[in-house]
């Protein structure tokens, strides 16, 4: 375990020099030294001409909704994210969605507990990689479970497209 922590100290140490060498090399010679262009190429920046519009900023749709007490601070999170300006949410499929068994409904089914049988199930198959019909190229979507993603549709999306109405 000691050698352990002293190599990764080791690199992280080597990570910090190698990040400072590289600032240092951009202080010195700027950035042409790294992309091969000259001093000469010049970016004029107009304000009143408009390229490109961010219409939303996103956020992972993970508020930690399988815990118990997520209810308690459901409102309260979600605040925090329409205050802060996110108005987006991404949402992840874990490849243990094409499963033929819904490991994810037993573990709702049993109350989502944190140890135990439903939790180690649902632990072992989120992410086991079954192809949903021997074919990578197609998928057969009526295959795959998606009652992982409704439940995240359910206590964020929903709750969060509501808050920004």
């Amino acid at each position: 375990m000691d050698l352990f922590l002293r190599r990764g100290r080791l690199l992280n140490i080597l990570s910090v020099a190698v990040y400072a060498a590289l600032f240092l090399t951009i202080a010195a010679y700027g950035l042409p030294l790294l992309n091969g262009r000259t001093q000469e190429n010049l970016i004029t920046v107009n304000p009143a001409v408009a390229h490109q519009t961010m219409r939303g900023w996103e956020v992972v749709g993970e508020a930690n909704q399988l815990r118990a007490d997520y209810p308690a601070y459901q409102d309260a999170a979600l605040d925090k994210v329409v205050e802060a300006g996110f108005n987006r949410v991404t949402l992840g499929v874990r490849s243990g969605s094409e499963n033929p068994v819904d490991s994810f409904a037993a573990h709702r089914d049993a109350g989502f507990p944190w140890t135990g049988p439903a939790y180690q199930e649902w632990r072992a198959r989120r992410y086991e990689t079954i192809d949903d019909n021997a074919d990578p190229n197609t998928a057969a979507v009526w295959r795959f479970h998606w009652t992982e993603l409704d439940s995240t549709v359910d206590k964020i999306v929903n709750p969060l497209r509501a808050k920004l109405a």
